[in-house]
This record gives structure tokens, C-alpha cells and sequence, in this order.
């Protein structure tokens, strides 16, 4: 489960003992006299204890109050003091003043009696009262050097078992533990912590389920909405965070795995391309001992979904965007089939039957030596075959990718502390049928004085009920980055089944505890686990959630929760985000290409981790919304921004460029008029390539003359509005052409008529010349033409004389 940010106390020794070095520790030994006694009461006589101390650099260490003097107290060992034992402790000493902090004394204290209710540990954990802390024995007191501003103090303190309040044979049982600084009558600071005897156990060990989820991780990317081949190398290779916990799991059987499908399909989606140690992985998950149970796809918390107003929660529609084809060919239908003949069509020689016949007896073979002929003829011709049609590999489906063999179905895991009662009839429909939730979740019953059991009765649903302060604690020691800051939540995990063990010794109860779902580190989990199956006053089991047939459950009344105003917003903001890039994808030739990786990575953005570090949560969602906005912007307009329309029917050029990569886009580009000087037809679809740009041209009809503006738009096919628009400035003459006819007729007509006039006076100019003066040639032809006339005359005389 999720919870708030993690105590001071590991971010401050985080911090601390990063600047501390282990040798410069051991620099100074002192004896101390101190006293150890069986009793309650306050002893100030000495025995042995060593002491070791170090000043660490100055730093600013943000955990701490301002203008305060703070100390901090870690036992060692997860706070058990095995019996005959030591006591290891480390004392933190921090001065965020202005003034350095003089040389004071530093007492450690701790009780005699065991704390045996959980009411007495949260007095003594919360309270502030000195009575409390005066009834301790004081088992080590020293002096500390000055501390200057803005600097700490880090001292190791070790008390023997002689000096102790308790001796080795006494009961198991945590044990007040404080650490008081102090200058002359003032005191500056004080640190409350408890430590345990890792006694016999006298007493049924306190049963404690653990629940352990395995994320894909917080991560929002929509090139790679899934583990990359190279996350998921780095990830399940030794000392990969997956690898850690997986490994953790394994060596805790009784641990009770969560699983997110969003890893099984990055890894089956790669096919042959899998890293080995992925596959390898991914085989050792498929054979844990453990219970499992299926989270929803990246973890997406469903509470959130169902008080955002989502009828179905979001789900992965398929995975074709990251399948290869070639990852999944069997490699045997790549081979050339190599023919098998019955017989060789060299030697005419059979291959061996089934009954055992080799063809290669004597008389066989001198028939076949004597009759070349015949040998020949019983040969079969060799027959050509076709090669076969290349059949598509069987690719791997979106059921296929993520199924896994649970071991339970139908648990909802909510994120902590956000269940309302609505909540729950859409948990129901969506599949649920038992609930994990956390005490903040839920009401105690009234007459209980003691903790009780995990299992319980929540509106109907069967449910387990998370103790919230083991859950912390977890948190806390799974996130642990030194072992001091470890041993801090490993301290109050031990105090707390002690404590719950010994309310009712011989009636052991069940209490679950969670794993925080962001990313924690492996190691410290295998770590944390081990420690708590290593007490003897718990024991380890299972997850299981009460049957109908249980009649010692306990009915729970559900407390309603919320997810927040600012989730409700970063979902409003995924689902726009995937709905635009749905608007979007239309452009491309394969739209499921482009929208379903997005909404991958938009599931994965409602994680439920992300409740954890809800700065780097709004930023993952706004690259998200970037991304697609920035996949808009590549479709943009060119630069025109005016042109001249003469005539009442044309066109008007416009261009249109594509800077997406390696996709193709279509789209159409509208003009709508803003005044009826002109009207516009139809989009026009244009087709551009990847990083190029295209002309079109849109009809546009002139009414008027004057200056006006058109909108252009560029859309999606199905004709949803892309960011990219302008207006353009026109000036419009719708009568030009009409005036350009005129010119251009009239000016023909000129040339006609001038023509025509050039002709005829051409034609006059000839006739009159002809008459003035005959030419030689025209007399010549004259006078041979009266000759012909006069002989014929002549002729015609004669014939009538006779």
C-alpha cells in the first residue's frame, strides 16, 4: 500500500551516514561507569560501556526542525538485544542554529518492564511527558563536543549485557529506550525509540502475511510505453531492481506476490528479441511457491478511475504497435527442405525399408550391372517442386501476453486510504471479489482492547485490513539506504508484533502488511523479509481472505477515503491526452499505431505509486500531453498570409508541410470566408510525406471586389480541427476578368479590322496599276491573242466562198 511521506528519522541518517567514515567511529574509546539494574527504578552507578564518536562534515540537513537542536536514536540490529548481549546504539546529534552548540551531556536510558499493549507503545511513542522517560535506567551517559551551526554529531554508543536494565533470562518483550541531551538543567533534544530482548517467546507467534508488489515502475513514455529490451537487460540482471525482488520473493515462500501484466507482455512482446535473463526472469516468476495475484495493467489505481467517473477502467486494446513479426517465425521454416528419395537416381540403390531390406543383395545387383537399360527406365525422373507459399508466423494475442497462472483472482488492492462506498459496486462489476484495505480505510470495533485479526466483513466483501504502522514501517525499511536508517524501521517492526504478541499470548492473531508500490530496493526488502521471519514471536503465512463458512471474521465499517483534487486533475488530463491522440491518429495510415502506445503510456500514468511523489506524477502526465501536442504541431500551414483573387471562379494556392517522422500523413484543408465576398467549396484531402511539404489548391469563388479574409484549417480526415489555422488577407477583383475579356475582344477586333483594311486597299492598289499601264508580257499576250482572232476570221471567210 501507499502511504505518506516516509519519517524524518530515515531521510536524516540517510543523510548523516553518508558523510560518516567507519574508521574516524573507532578513533576514541571511553570507559564509562554506569549501572545496570533488574529494577524500574533509576540507577546512576557505573559498569562497563564503550563509546565512539565522529563530527561530521557540516551539511544542511533538511529533516531536521529550523533553529532547533534535534538527536536521533537507531539501535542496532533491528533493536534486539540478543540475551548476554550488547546494546548498539547510534545517537545523532544535530545543531540547525545559528549558534554552535556548546559541549552538553548525552544520556541513554532505557526500561526495565516490557511494553504489552499497543495502547502503552503509542503513549510512549507520541507522548512527551519526562515522568515516562525518568522511570527509565539511564545505562550510558558521556559528554559531546561542540557542534557548530549547520554540522552533527554522530556518536556510537555500546552498552554490555552487565549493564543493562534486564538480564538474558528474562522474557522477550520490547523495552522504552531514550536518549536525552542536555546542558547543566536544559534540556536541548530527546529521541524515543524501543528496543527488544530476542528472548524465548513464551507465546503463539503473531501470524503476518506480507504483500509484495512486482511493478513495471513508474515511468510514462510514449515512444516505449512498455520495458524496453534494454530496461528490461538492465532490470533482471543481477543486481537489477526486478532481479532483487524477484529474488526476495523466492527466498520469503510465504510472501504473497502482486504481479503488474504491463512486464509479462514487455517481455513476451519482444519475442526471440527477449534478453535471455528477461526469459529467464520471466520462467522463475511462472514457478514461484508463492500466492499471486494480478495488479491492473501498470498498477493503474482503480480508485482513482472510479471516482473520476470512469464506467470501465482503462485497459490495453492490443499491442501490435511493438510486435515484430520476425521475433515470432519459426526458425525451422527458414530452412530449404532437402528431398528424401526412396532411391538414388545415381546408383538405382534403395534405401533401407521398414522391414529391414537393404536392396543390396547380390542377384539384385548383377541384374542391375547386366541391364543398364533397365536400370535407367525403373529410375524415377527427379520431379521439380514448387516452393511452398510463405506462411505468416502466428502472432502472439493481447490475452496471450499477459496471462499468468494466479493462484487468486478477483483481489483488489486499492491505493491506501482512498475507498469510498461508491467505490465498491464498481469494483464488483470490474471483477473484484475481496478487498485489501488499511485500518485508515476502516473502523475498529468499539469493544476491542487488543489488535485484532486482518480478516474481516467491509460492506459485503470479504477483506484483509492492513495495519498501517507495519505498513510505515515497511515502507520505510524497504527504502533504507544505510543500514542505520534500515535498522530504525526494522525497530519499530519488531516492537510492534512483540507488542501485538504479547496482548494475547496464546491467541495469536493474523496482521497483514504491504509493500509500498513505487520502487523500492530489492535488497532491503529480501532483508526486511528474512527479519520478520526470523523473530520467534511471528511467523510468517500466506495471504488469505475470510470464507462465508468463517464465523470468527470481524465486521469492519468502511471510512471513506478520497484519491484528491490533484489526481482527479492529472486524470482529466490523461484521458483528454489519449482522446486527442485518438483524434490525431486518423492522419496516419495505421491510426491503432500511434493512439494505442499513448494510451498505454496514459494507463501507466495512473499508477499507483505515483500517489508517493506527487511532483514527478504531474510531471510524467504533462510529457504525456507534450508529446501529442508537439505530434499536432508537425502538421502546419506555410507562411502565406495574403494573395490576390482576380476573377470570379479560381483557385487559391496554399502549402502544407509534414515534419512527423517516418509517418505519412492525410488530411484536408478547409477555407471558410469571413464576409460574403467570396465562397468557398469542399476540403480538399492532401497526402504529405514524412519531412516534406505539398501544394493544393482550394476553389474559391469572387462575389465582390474588396479586401477580405478567409480562415484555413487543417483537419483530420473524419473533419476534426488540427492546431494548425491561419487567416489569410484577400483582395479580391472579382470583375478583372470580365475587364481582361473586354480588353483582350476588343483588341482583337482591332487586329481583325486592321487586317482586313490592309486587304482590300492591297487588292485596290493592284486593280489601279493594272489599268495605267500594261505590262510587256500583258501586250504580248494581247497582240498573239487578236492574231489568233484574225486567222480564224480568215479561216471562217474562206470556208463560205466555197
Amino acid at each position: 500500500m501507499d502511504h505518506a511521506p516516509r519519517a524524518a528519522v530515515p531521510r536524516f541518517l540517510r543523510a548523516c551516514a553518508r558523510r560518516v567514515v567507519p574508521a574516524t567511529l573507532l578513533a576514541s574509546v571511553l570507559a564509562l561507569g554506569v549501572t545496570g539494574g533488574a529494577s524500574g527504578a533509576p540507577t546512576n552507578h557505573t559498569s562497563p560501556a564503550a563509546v565512539s564518536s565522529s563530527t561530521a562534515a557540516p551539511r544542511a540537513i533538511a529533516d531536521a526542525p529550523d533553529g532547533q537542536v534535534s538527536i536521533f536514536a537507531a539501535p542496532a540490529d533491528g533493536g534486539l538485544v540478543q540475551p548476554g548481549g550488547p546494546l548498539v546504539v547510534e545517537l545523532v546529534v544535530v545543531n540547525k542554529t545559528d549558534a554552535e552548540l556548546p559541549p552538553a551531556q548525552l544520556e541513554l536510558a532505557v526500561g526495565s518492564s516490557t511494553i504489552d499493549t499497543r495502547f502503552a507503545l503509542d503513549a510512549w511513542s507520541s507522548s512527551s511527558s519526562e515522568s515516562a522517560v525518568d522511570r527509565l535506567d539511564v545505562v550510558a551517559s558521556l559528554a559531546t563536543e561542540s557542534v557548530p551551526p549547520g554540522e552533527t554529531d554522530l556518536l556510537n554508543v555500546s552498552v554490555s549485557a552487565e549493564g543493562l536494565p534486564f538480564a538474558a533470562t528474562d522474557d522477550f518483550g520490547p523495552r522504552a529506550m531514550a536518549a536525552t541531551l542536555t546542558s547543566g538543567d536544559a534540556k536541548l533534544a530527546q529521541a524515543r525509540s524501543t528496543i527488544v530482548l530476542n528472548g524465548a517467546a513464551a507465546a503463539e507467534p503473531t501470524l503476518v502475511s506480507t504483500v509484495v508488489p512486482i511493478t513495471s515502475g513508474l515511468f510514462v513514455d510514449a515512444d516505449e510505453p512498455l520495458l524496453s529490451s534494454a530496461r528490461l537487460a538492465e532490470q533482471t540482471a543481477p543486481g537489477g531492481r526486478l532481479e532483487e525482488i524477484l529474488a526476495a520473493v523466492e527466498a520469503s515462500p510465504n510472501s504473497t506476490v502482486a504481479i503488474d501484466p504491463r512486464i509479462l507482455a514487455s517481455i513476451r512482446v519482444l519475442g526471440s528479441a527477449a534478453p535471455q535473463s528477461a526469459l529467464t526472469w520471466l520462467d522463475r516468476l511462472t514457478a514461484l511457491d508463492n500466492q499471486t495475484f494480478e495488479l491492473p495493467f501498470a498498477d493503474a489505481s482503480l480508485t482513482l478511475q472510479s471516482q473520476w467517473g470512469a464506467q470501465q477502467p482503462l485497459e490495453v486494446t492490443n499491442f501490435d504497435f511493438d510486435i515484430d513479426p520476425a521475433n515470432f517465425a519459426d526458425p525451422t521454416e527458414t530452412q530449404t527442405p532437402t528431398p528424401t528419395p526412396t532411391e538414388s537416381a545415381d546408383t538405382g540403390v534403395t534405401t533401407p525399408s521398414e522391414d529391414g531390406a537393404t536392396g543390396t543383395d547380390t542377384e539384385g545387383s548383377a541384374e542391375a550391372s547386366a541391364s543398364p537399360e533397365a536400370t535407367a527406365a525403373d529410375t524415377p525422373e527427379p520431379t521439380a517442386t514448387e516452393d511452398p507459399e510463405p506462411v505468416a508466423p502466428p502472432l502472439p494475442t493481447t490475452e496471450s501476453l499477459v496471462s499468468f497462472p494466479y493462484t487468486m483472482s478477483g483481489v483488489v488492492w486499492p491505493q491506501a486510504g482512498t475507498v469510498q462506498s461508491t467505490d465498491l459496486d464498481k469494483f464488483r462489476g470490474w471483477g473484484g471479489e475481496s478487498l485489501i484495505l488499511d485500518d485508515s480505510n476502516t473502523g475498529v470495533s468499539t469493544d476491542a482492547d487488543f489488535t485484532e485479526s486482518a480478516q474481516a466483513t467491509v460492506a459485503g466483501w470479504s477483506a484483509v485490513i492492513a495495519e498501517k504502522t507495519l505498513d510505515d514501517a515497511i515502507d520505510d525499511a524497504v527504502h533504507a539506504t544505510t543500514d542505520e536508517e534500515w535498522n530504525e524501521a526494522a525497530t519499530r517492526i519488531a516492537t510492534l508484533l512483540a507488542v501485538v504478541t504479547r496482548e494475547l499470548p496464546y491467541e495469536p492473531r493474523t496482521l497483514v502488511g504491504t509493500v509500498t508500490r513505487d520502487e523500492f530496493d530489492g535488497d532491503r526488502l529480501a532483508q526486511t523479509l528474512q527479519f520478520v521471519d526470523g523473530l520467534s514471536w511471528a511467523s510468517s503465512t500466506p495471504l488469505t481472505f475470510p470464507s462465508d463458512a468463517d464465523t470468527g471474521r470481524r465486521e469492519a465499517s468502511l471510512i471513506d477515503g478520497s484519491v484528491g483534487e490533484t489526481s482527479f486533475n492529472q486524470m482529466t488530463s490523461v484521458m483528454q491526452t489519449i482522446e486527442r491522440a485518438q483524434v490525431i491518429s486518423t492522419i496516419f495510415d495505421d491510426p491503432l499505431d500511434y493512439s494505442d502506445p499513448v494510451r498505454v503510456a496514459g494507463i501507466g500514468a495512473l499508477a499507483t505509486g505515483w500517489a508517493t511523489v506527487p511532483a514527478e506524477a504531474q510531471t510524467a502526465v504533462s510529457g504525456l500531453r507534450d508529446y501529442v501536442t508537439l505530434t499536432e504541431s508537425y502538421v502546419q500551414l506555410g507562411d502565406t498570409s495574403e494573395a490576390l483573387i482576380v476573377g470570379r471562379d479560381t483557385e487559391l494556392p496554399l502549402f502544407v508541410s509534414n515534419a512527423v517522422p517516418n509517418r505519412k500523413v492525410t488530411v484536408l484543408v478547409e477555407l471558410r470566408p469571413t464576409t460574403g465576398a467570396v465562397e468557398t467549396g469542399d476540403a480538399v484531402a492532401l497526402t504529405i510525406e514524412p519531412n516534406s511539404m505539398s501544394r493544393v489548391g482550394i476553389p474559391i469563388k469572387a462575389i465582390a471586389n474588396g479586401t477580405t479574409y478567409v480562415t484555413v484549417n487543417v483537419m483530420t480526415p473524419e473533419g476534426e480541427q488540427l492546431s494548425s489555422t491561419k487567416q489569410i488577407r484577400l483582395d479580391v477583383r472579382a470583375e478583372w476578368e470580365s475587364i481582361a475579356i473586354l480588353v483582350a475582344s476588343v483588341g482583337l477586333a482591332v487586329l481583325f479590322v486592321a487586317g482586313l483594311v490592309r486587304t482590300i486597299r492591297r487588292r485596290r492598289a493592284a486593280v489601279a496599276g493594272a489599268g495605267a499601264e500594261p505590262s510587256d508580257a500583258q501586250t504580248s499576250e494581247e497582240d498573239s491573242t487578236e492574231a489568233d482572232a484574225d486567222g480564224k476570221h480568215t479561216a471562217d471567210a474562206a470556208k463560205t466562198e466555197e
